[in-house]
């Protein structure tokens, strides 16, 4: 059998809450401004308090 350790000792993790609170945020956005890219998307959300960019995410 041909498997790499890699595969065999993977557990899967599951999306932490602060991520899931993230993305509806971001669909909330882009369902209301559909023509909204990522680059539109991060101030409009820091202007709600909503801090994110490519290696971090806050809300609160």
């Amino acid at each position: 059998m041909r498997l790499s350790r890699s595969a065999f000792y993977y557990t899967p993790v599951g999306i932490g809450a602060g991520t899931l609170a993230m993305m509806k945020e971001i669909d909330r956005v882009f369902i209301r401004y559909p023509f909204f890219g990522s680059r539109p998307i991060a101030p409009y959300l820091r202007r709600e308090g909503i801090v994110v960019g490519r290696l971090w995410a806050t809300i609160g």
